[in-house]
């Protein structure tokens, strides 16, 4: 699988090898009007309804434990990566400009490599020189299951921690109008749905089919 993988970030997508496990997720309110994205992002997508999110047991470069709820009213931008991707790798300069741009924000830009347990990420961090990128890492190697996609996207979560968007693949981190763009999805919904309306709780299967599945 990992070969797979490796071949996939070499031509500049991260591909899973296999389709995943189906897992259901609650809708839990309507988004509302959809905001418009720049076309620096022709890869976003935002959910019509936001659906409750997973736990995933992440941690720190330092093995402390840490959950996406300690960040409640903020949004988060989660960046799935791994350090044979080279793509992933060759982002991360970006992110951490982001990162820094993004500081005083609704909004924080955090990584997450689904590298498993046996990769000292902080090593790793210091070797490329990026020791200031603040990323988690998957040591269980959930998120590609449990999220059911096809693409590793960067998932856009609301304060209360429900998915709310995504986009797809590489964006250019440094430029101004993705960065005002999270700004504006921050002011959206580091509230959770406090002006959203909310419909009847109703799982609506994985959230690979929500990628296909417009109505979503």
């Amino acid at each position: 699988m990992k070969k797979l993988l490796v071949l996939s970030c070499l031509a500049g997508t991260v591909l899973f090898s296999s389709v995943p496990k189906a897992a259901d997720f609650d809708r839990v309110y309507e988004t509302g009007t959809p905001l418009k994205a720049p076309r620096t992002m022709p890869n976003f997508r935002e959910l019509k309804y936001a659906l409750k999110m997973p736990q995933f047991d992440l941690k720190t470069i330092y093995g402390t434990d840490v959950n996406l709820s300690d960040y409640k009213g903020k949004v988060i931008v989660l960046n799935v990566w791994a350090t044979w991707c080279r793509p992933c790798v060759a982002e991360i300069p970006e992110l951490i400009t982001a990162q820094k741009a993004l500081k005083n924000s609704d909004v924080r830009v955090i990584g997450v490599a689904v590298d498993g347990e046996n990769v000292d990420l902080k090593k790793f961090l210091d070797k490329i020189r990026a020791s200031g990128f603040e990323t988690f890492i998957d040591s269980n190697q959930a998120i590609p299951g449990k999220m059911g996609v096809s693409v590793v996207p960067n998932f856009i979560i609301d304060g209360n921690g429900n998915l709310v968007a995504y986009a797809e693949g590489y964006l250019p981190w440094e430029n101004p109008q993705i960065i005002s763009f999270l700004k504006e999805i921050g002011k959206k919904y580091a509230s959770g749905p406090s002006a959203a309306k909310k419909p009847a709780s109703a799982p609506v299967g994985s959230v690979g089919s929500v990628f296909k599945i417009s109505q979503f």
